[in-house]
C-alpha cells in the first residue's frame, strides 16, 4: 500500500512540473507573458512544497530517532497494578 502510495505521488509531482514547463515554454512561444508569469510561478510554488514536505521529513524522522534512543533508556516496571478503573 505505501508503495501505491509513493508512486502516485511521485506522478503527480512529475505530472506537475511538466505541467507548469509546459505552461512556461508556450507562453514563450506565444509572445505571452501572463502564461510565461504562471507557469514560473507553477514551478516556484511546487519547489517550495517539496522542500517543505523534505524539510518536515527532515525533522520527523530526526525527533523518531531521538525517541528510539531515550525510549531504551527508560526502565519499565512490569506487575504493578494500577488503581485505575
Amino acid at each position: 500500500m505505501t508503495a501505491i502510495l509513493i508512486i502516485t505521488a511521485m506522478l503527480i509531482l512529475l505530472l506537475s512540473i511538466f505541467m507548469g514547463y509546459n505552461l512556461y515554454q508556450g507562453g514563450k512561444e506565444i509572445k505571452n507573458d501572463r502564461i510565461s508569469n504562471a507557469g514560473l510561478q507553477w514551478l516556484i510554488i511546487i519547489a517550495l512544497s517539496l522542500i517543505i514536505a523534505i524539510v518536515s521529513y527532515v525533522n520527523m524522522n530526526n525527533a523518531l530517532q531521538k525517541s528510539k534512543s531515550t525510549k531504551s533508556q527508560v526502565k519499565t516496571y512490569r506487575g504493578l497494578k494500577s488503581n485505575v478503573k
